[in-house]
């Protein structure tokens, strides 16, 4: 449930041109004109995502865009909620990008472009992977809560749309705009059937859109949290067997 990287100079620099969180430097007139998302919620429980971002480096002069995709949260006193993510292809222009892949903290961050390449203007990428655990199964419902756009962007979004697709019905469907945890309506949501679908016309930095689903109970599997043991509560439970 989603509410809520080098030691080498080398590496350093090419993160330097490419930007913290999730994209080159905000300064210039770099921005994202557009960032729809795709969700579909399979039967099995496993939630495909595919994200299309169009990036306007405007004339500054960058290697590509770094995305920081949100892998684990601390559950309880003793786990994390991870959500293990497989599957990972991603496309520059149409065609398929050098992509370096690697976890740093919580996330596990995506470095899209070419080191020995600079790029300016307007780039379409294309983002693929699926994700394990990211349902919420409640007594009377399942619940999707992700943020469809993260807040880890450093430039503004001049248009966000985001699909949700499910193997049922829909019952109750909201969507949520503004930094992380805001609790702000986007300003259009609606659903027919199995489909949801949300937008908001401008995010800032740091903003981001978050999409809620309900589907019916039993109406999908693997609806169980994917946990892990935290690191801290290992260390407690050593440090307190020492005598």
């Amino acid at each position: 449930m989603i509410r809520r990287v080098l030691g080498l100079v080398a590496a350093a620099c090419f993160l330097l041109l490419l930007g913290p969180a999730g994209a080159a430097h905000a300064d210039g007139a770099e921005r994202i004109t557009a960032y729809d998302v795709v969700l579909d919620i399979r039967p099995d429980g496993e939630l495909a995502v595919t994200e299309n971002i169009t990036y306007d480096f405007g004339a500054n002069r960058r290697h590509g865009i770094v995305r920081q995709i949100p892998v684990r949260f601390d559950y309880d006193d003793t786990h994390q909620r991870t959500y293990p993510l497989s599957g990972v292809t991603v496309t520059a222009d149409g065609r398929p990008a050098q992509v370096s892949s690697g976890e740093e903290g919580s996330y596990r961050v995506l470095k899209v472009g070419d080191p020995d390449r600079e790029i300016t203007g307007v780039h379409r990428y294309t983002l693929r992977y699926t994700v394990r655990g990211a349902l919420n199964r409640f007594d009377d419902h399942v619940e999707l809560y992700w943020n469809a756009i993260g807040a880890e962007w450093t430039v503004p979004i001049a248009a966000a749309r985001a699909e949700v697709r499910g193997p049922a019905d829909f019952g109750r469907v909201t969507c949520y705009a503004g930094p992380q945890g805001s609790r702000l309506p986007c300003a259009s949501a609606s659903s027919a059937g199995g489909t949801a679908r949300f937008a908001q016309a401008r995010l800032g930095p740091g903003e981001g859109l978050t999409t809620v689903v309900e589907l019916p109970a039993g109406s999908v599997t693997g609806t169980d949290p994917v946990l892990t043991e935290r690191r801290d509560a290992t260390r407690r439970r050593r440090s307190g067997r020492r005598r």
